[in-house]
């Protein structure tokens, strides 16, 4: 059985080109930018510190990915984004879906929603 995780899926793509245009996007027009999580958790070069630091203290791994990332781990590619996965060993848990996000506007936020979704699931 395989490791149980959080899988983070930005809605933007990988690459330092895309980072790097996401973040004029971010800067220019956020109202626009479609990457909520991305918004929430990064600045202007680098994490937002509070989210580095409840990342680095999880249980869980954390797995972080890119919309064009996708292929080849089981994850639909039709799936609204950004989203936070469970990922059980077996199946996938939707934690945060793209309709969420509407309520989750700061780090703190996001921190209290997972873990309260965590709870859940490991209960």
């Amino acid at each position: 059985m395989s490791q149980r995780k959080l899988i983070f899926i930005y809605n933007a793509k990988g690459g330092m080109l895309h980072a790097a245009l996401d973040t004029l996007h971010k800067v220019l027009s956020p109202s626009t930018y479609p990457c909520e999580l991305c918004a929430i958790t990064y600045g202007w070069t680098s994490m937002h510190p509070d989210w580095k630091k409840w990342i680095d203290q999880l249980t869980l791994p954390a797995v972080f990915l890119h919309k064009d990332e996708l292929h080849g781990t089981g994850i639909s590619s039709n799936m609204p984004l950004p989203a936070v996965l469970y990922h059980d060993g077996w199946e996938y848990s939707v934690l945060i879906s793209a309709v969420d996000w509407k309520k989750i506007p700061d780090v703190q936020a996001l921190v209290k929603a997972l873990e309260n979704k965590m709870t859940l699931i490991e209960n």
